[in-house]
């Protein structure tokens, strides 16, 4: 916002306005447009106002999710096997991939003269 700020006082100083410049498709000259960094002020000051705005209401939602990751972090701590189930379960899924892809390229490689096999 800070930025934002800085480039909007620069440029309207001695900076184009959106009245100076035409239409164009070249977008890198908005950059040197006052009114696009007031844009972008307001828009940045507007999400920002927005996630505080959530941050305090949901202040007791937050601690209660902080207390859980506590929770599953101390039982993780205590089963540590927990943690290599994932890697089981992704292995096993990449052998039954590797089973279907072999199973997949077999029917058409097993035609001699060329020969179709459907």
């Amino acid at each position: 916002i800070y930025h934002c700020y800085m480039e909007y006082e620069t440029l309207k100083k001695d900076g184009a306005s959106i009245k100076d410049i035409q239409i164009t498709t070249n977008l890198t000259v908005l950059i040197h447009v006052q009114e696009t960094w007031l844009v972008f002020l307001i828009i940045l000051a507007v999400v920002e106002g927005v996630l505080l705005l959530l941050l305090l209401f949901l202040r007791k939602r937050l601690l209660i999710a902080i207390a859980l990751i506590k929770e599953a972090s101390k039982a993780i701590g205590h089963i540590m096997s927990a943690l290599f189930f994932p890697l089981i379960t992704f292995v096993l899924l990449i052998i039954c991939v590797a089973y279907w892809g072999m199973t997949a390229l077999y029917p058409p490689s097993s035609c001699q003269d060329g020969t179709s096999w459907a």
